[in-house]
C-alpha cells in the first residue's frame, strides 16, 4: 500500500515506533556493554550473556543481536515494574537517558525500585 493512499498513515506511525523501540534498545545495550568495562560494574543479564561464547551455529554479530533484542523487549515490557527488570541491563536507564527519554511522566526522578 502506498503511503499517499487513504487510510495508510498507519504507515508513519508503525516507521515512527520502529524508530523508537530502536533507539531504545540500542542506546541501552551500548551503555550495558560500556558499562560491562567501567569499575564500577555491576551484574547483568547482558553482561553475563556477553561474557559467554555464542551457539556455533550463530556469529558473534548474530549472537549479539539476539541478545540486544531479547534483553531489550524483556526490559522495555518491564521498565521500572519489576526489581528484576533493573538487573536486565544494570546501569543503563542512569548512565544512558536519552534512550530512555520517552518514559512515562514522572518516572524520571524515580532511580531505582527502592524509590517507588
Amino acid at each position: 500500500m502506498p503511503d499517499w493512499f487513504p487510510g495508510a498513515g498507519f504507515k508513519r506511525l508503525a516507521r515512527i515506533a520502529k524508530a523508537r523501540g530502536e533507539h531504545m534498545v540500542d542506546g541501552a545495550f551500548d551503555a550495558a556493554k560500556e558499562a560491562m568495562n567501567g569499575d564500577d560494574s555491576i551484574p547483568s543479564l547482558v553482561g553475563s550473556l556477553l561474557s559467554r561464547e555464542g551457539p556455533k551455529e550463530m556469529t558473534r554479530d548474530e549472537y549479539e543481536y539476539t541478545i540486544k533484542w531479547a534483553a531489550g523487549s524483556l526490559y522495555g515490557g518491564a521498565y521500572l515494574r519489576t526489581p528484576s527488570s533493573s538487573s536486565l541491563l544494570g546501569h543503563a536507564p542512569r548512565t544512558h537517558n536519552s534512550a530512555f527519554s520517552l518514559s512515562p511522566a514522572g518516572t524520571e526522578s524515580v532511580s531505582s525500585i527502592a524509590d517507588l
